[in-house]
């Protein structure tokens, strides 16, 4: 009868330390499942910034290149105007 009631709570205290490897092992999986999304959103976030960043200096590259042509215009005026004098 000692032996029995030994037996059992030999295996329910077996049963207890598998849930609890369960339990980490679980643990453990969403903490990486949640640092590979954390790490995910940041790559993410830095394309879009990087993307942001090309928009804005093409945006700048072509600002400078209307400017440019307006001058170059301008000038070409003036020297029309000037020839014609």
């Amino acid at each position: 009868m000692l032996n029995f009631l030994r037996a059992r709570a030999r295996a329910r205290a077996r049963a207890r330390a598998r849930a609890r490897a369960r339990a980490r092992a679980r643990a453990r999986a969403r903490a990486r499942a949640r640092a590979r999304a954390r790490a995910r959103a940041r790559a993410r976030a830095r394309a879009r910034a990087r993307a942001r960043a090309r928009a804005r200096a093409r945006a700048r590259a072509r600002a400078r290149a209307r400017a440019r042509a307006r001058a170059r215009a301008r000038a070409r005026a003036r020297a029309r105007a000037i020839s014609k004098v």
